[in-house]
């Protein structure tokens, strides 16, 4: 907004005087549709739609006091919309009251991290449900920033995976009871990648070879090279070229060959071997 004004001599003075009036007139209207705006954004409106967000919505101010909670996420815990209002005036963080006591310490030091860093936040913890049942769900919640990149609250939703870990909890208890079962056969089983790298002995094999399992190795990144040495350096030859021609060609093989024990001694070894395939064979 310009304004220019002719006074006689003292025009240019005069009108430099009110373009700079005018001038922080604008910035000062802008400044308050500005605030406006962002006040209306953050304590007015329900920012990207809290009741649409997928699982159980929420969102929080700035620094991290639970503002907003969507309607699926009342009717979980089995709370009203007036009782949920107290609950987020009480206290910062009463909201805990509806997590596991075992998984509130952790979740809370995961919140102040974010809060801290402005970092998403991802966590995983038991939550009650209405009728006293708890269930796991995954927290995820990202900080909505101004132009300025500033922080003016969180969002996040919190989806239900406790199928997914339960259904996790009964395949680690079938792995263990496989180990288990496996570690009781009256042979020495190992196991190695498609490209021949040795990632899995049994207890038996362990015991006899002495292999050290407290340096257990991740998967795949023991050498086959390592493996050859337990051989007997007459047999190494031989049984590197088997192994070779077996892993090119996809094929079982059969071998006898020397194989150094704990103590040791060499002893004669049957060794069979069998390629394990997916579904298409690979």
């Amino acid at each position: 907004i310009l304004f220019s004004l002719e006074l006689g001599a003292t025009g240019g003075a005069v009108r430099l005087a009110v373009f700079v009036v005018a001038a922080l007139a604008l910035w000062f209207v802008i400044k308050i549709f500005r605030t406006t705006s962002f006040y209306d954004r953050v304590y007015h409106d329900t920012g990207p739609g809290v009741a649409d967000i997928p699982g159980l919505g929420w969102s929080a101010s700035a620094d991290g006091r639970l503002r907003l909670v969507s309607p699926a996420a009342l009717e979980y815990v089995g709370v009203t919309a007036d009782e949920m209002r107290r609950i987020m005036d009480g206290d910062d963080y009463h909201w805990t009251q509806f997590v596991h006591s075992d998984d509130v310490e952790a979740s809370m030091a995961r919140w102040r991290h974010s809060l801290q860093t402005g970092e998403p936040v991802i966590d995983e913890h038991r939550m009650r449900r209405f009728d006293g049942t708890y269930r796991w769900f995954r927290d995820t919640g990202i900080a909505s920033r101004n132009e300025y990149g500033r922080i003016t609250g969180w969002y996040g939703h919190t989806a239900d995976i406790d199928d997914q870990k339960k259904a996790e909890s009964a395949l680690r208890e079938r792995e263990r009871e496989l180990r288990l079962l496996v570690d009781t056969v009256p042979t020495m089983i190992w196991l190695m990648t498609p490209a021949g790298l040795p990632y899995y002995f049994n207890k038996r094999f362990v015991d006899w070879a002495g292999i050290d399992s407290t340096k257990e190795q991740p998967r795949g990144t023991r050498q086959f090279a390592s493996h050859v040495e337990l051989f007997h350096p007459e047999d190494r030859a031989t049984v590197k070229a088997v192994f070779e021609k077996s892993f090119a060609r996809g094929e079982p093989l059969q071998h006898k060959g020397r194989l150094r024990r704990k103590d040791g001694k060499y002893r004669w070894i049957d060794s069979r071997f069998e390629p394990l395939r997916d579904e298409d064979g690979t």
